[in-house]
């Protein structure tokens, strides 16, 4: 099982000059597998990829939304987004979140992911969605929990869950619940940890392991991952989260 830093974690080190470069290294440094990219920061693949080889760092996905790639590329150029996926070497991409707001919003943004993974499973590259809080919740119009809806529309084999626990703890609901649910299609985890709920729908962040979320039994409960993928909303201070960062890879060496 291989570790990975969700780069958002830094980015407000990636924000600065030279910002990607310095936050692959940061993770290289403490000891990361792999970093899942939010965007490429003014950097084209080849550029991007040749710092994951210096850095000894596998490229083990990207979040959809951040620039250079949206979700209406992977439908208009298909072909174009793959090649930049081939050149990064990702081994899986991301849509980062989606905010419908009915039940046939969500029924028509199903049917066009599931058409987008199957193009990439083709093409050997896992397509996840990524949960925030509202997809733990239900539709004004339908009593189904969106989550639920939206992975019974698409094939199982076409879509995956990237499960982030910290989302689903903020939502007040179980981690572990919808980790046993849907452990087949869980290969890309997101562990992310909280302090405290703050509000109805927020929270504060802390490194893994030293907050409330049962990360450890999550990951258990939702069976062989490729990969751990550590997040953290960054910190005000790039030392915290760079801190943050090694507490949470510790933690997880630790347990697994």
């Amino acid at each position: 099982m291989k570790i990975a830093l969700q780069l958002f974690s830094l980015y407000n080190i990636m924000k600065q000059e030279d910002g990607l470069c310095k936050a692959l290294k940061y993770a290289a440094d403490a000891g990361y597998d792999g970093v899942e990219l939010s965007g490429l920061f003014d950097l084209s693949p080849e550029e991007v990829k040749a710092e994951l080889d210096k850095n000894g760092l596998e490229a083990a996905g990207y979040h959809i939304g951040w620039p250079p790639i949206k979700l209406e590329d992977l439908e208009n150029d298909p072909e174009g987004v793959i090649q930049i996926a081939k050149t990064l070497g990702l081994q899986s991409m991301t849509v980062a979140s989606y905010n419908g707001k009915t039940r046939q919003e969500w029924v028509d943004f199903a049917t066009r992911v599931n058409k987008i993974g199957k193009v990439f499973r083709v093409n050997g590259i896992p397509l996840c969605y990524h949960n925030h809080r509202h997809e733990l919740k239900p539709l004004p119009d339908s009593d189904e929990i969106i989550i639920d809806l939206f992975l019974s529309l698409c094939d199982p084999e076409n879509i995956f869950w990237q499960i982030d626990t910290r989302h689903i703890v903020v939502a007040r609901k179980d981690p572990l619940e919808f980790a046993r649910k849907y452990k087949d299609r869980a290969p890309f985890i997101h562990v992310h940890d909280c302090a405290e709920l703050t509000g109805e729908d927020s929270a504060r962040d802390c490194a893994v392991g030293s907050g409330i979320v049962d990360n450890k039994g999550a990951v258990l409960a939702s069976g062989n991952h490729e990969w751990l993928i550590v997040e953290e909303t960054p910190c005000e201070n790039d030392e915290d989260s760079l801190a943050d960062m090694r507490k949470s890879l510790a933690y997880l060496r630790a347990n697994f």
